[in-house]
């Protein structure tokens, strides 16, 4: 759903000159940006051993907001050499990011694709079908994670 609402904010910035429907773009960036982020930290808490959860964070951390200062300086150069564009050169960096948004959201759609049918049966592996199409995702000490349409189950 970030990735989606990524590419869909971006595309409108490529399209519009409108200041307000450039800050409501903005906007559901922002907040699709922030489903990101929940998403991705309640992830590591729960998969990550507390021993190494510091160590992991700050190396998300490290790899997500060390190329920031280069982002508009890049911007800046895509402007410039799109400059025979006229003024859609501005929109140039936003249409970059839209078709890196849209590859990353392939991408995740295909790696991250679980089909579930059933329910799980003991002793399967991660990523193993199970009878009924259940695709057992992580072991826990507690049992095994299994996603279904609705929602993830813990069996």
């Amino acid at each position: 759903m970030s990735v989606a609402g990524f590419c869909l904010s971006t595309a409108v910035l490529v399209f519009t000159d409108n200041p307000w429907i450039a800050g409501a773009a903005l906007f559901g960036d922002a907040f699709t940006s922030m489903t990101w982020n929940v998403a991705t930290v309640t992830y590591r808490q729960r998969h990550i051993p507390a021993p190494l959860l510091g160590r992991v964070n700050a190396a998300y951390r490290f790899l997500g907001n060390a190329p920031r200062p280069f982002a508009p300086l890049l911007g800046g150069i895509m402007v410039a050499l799109g400059a025979p564009l006229g003024t859609w050169a501005l929109h140039l960096p936003f249409a970059i990011a839209t078709l890196g948004g849209v590859a990353l959201l392939i991408y995740c759609a295909r790696s991250l694709h679980l089909e579930l049918r059933g329910k799980k049966r003991p002793g399967t592996r991660p990523g193993q079908v199970q009878q009924g199409g259940c695709r057992v995702i992580t072991p826990t000490r507690r049992g095994e994670r299994c996603a279904t349409d609705a929602a993830w189950e813990e069996h």
